[in-house]
């Protein structure tokens, strides 16, 4: 009895080692706004793999923060995070005065190949 939270379905794991622990379909929507700048932050975080409903089909007069997420998190919530995450990367890379963000898989201690 009480050992702790039930692990969950997705296989998510929470890292060791101090870091937060991140979802990997915000990471994806991350890696495919950089890709893209241009993409949309709600297709962004559907290409990461969150599942929104389809509002052209019978969603008249819903807004973003109606339409849910499979986890029951709103549009609004996700497109937050999303764009909050793309701001604290450039707000961390722009010491380089270029205010170019590199993808995550790209930045040093990250699997990046060395010099």
């Amino acid at each position: 009895a009480g050992e702790g939270p039930a692990p969950r379905s997705d296989g998510a794991r929470k890292r060791s080692g101090g870091h937060r622990w991140s979802d990997p379909r915000m990471d994806r929507a991350v890696e495919a706004r950089l890709a893209d700048p241009g993409l949309d932050a709600a297709e962004a975080l559907r290409v990461g793999g969150y599942v929104f409903p389809d509002p052209g089909g019978g969603g008249a007069g819903l807004t973003q923060k109606d339409i849910l997420d499979s986890d029951n998190v709103s549009l609004t919530q996700r497109k937050n995070n999303l764009l909050r995450r793309l701001r604290v990367l450039r707000r961390k890379d722009d010491g380089s005065g270029t205010g170019a963000v590199a993808p995550p898989s790209m930045r040093p201690g990250r699997g990046a190949a060395g010099p």
